[in-house]
């Protein structure tokens, strides 16, 4: 699923409303494509819980998994 408001620029912007909107400090994040890079990027590492699934060259995501069946 894909986390976006209609006028939000990208993720990352969508992440942040997101937690204001839930009056949340924290997250987790789970994303597979460079489009999710601005989410892992939206926030210090103490805040959001970055995770990359598959291959990126650099990624912002504090950890990475192999594949999609590995988030379980």
């Amino acid at each position: 699923m894909n986390l976006l408001p209609r006028d939000g620029p990208h993720k990352g912007e969508a992440l942040q409303r997101a937690l204001r909107l839930f009056g949340c400090t924290t997250a987790i994040y789970v994303g597979d494509d460079a489009t999710d890079e601005d989410a892992f990027a939206s926030a210090a590492s103490d805040r959001i819980l970055g995770i990359r699934i598959g291959p990126a060259q650099a990624s912002r995501a504090r950890y990475h998994l192999p594949a999609q069946d590995d988030i379980d």
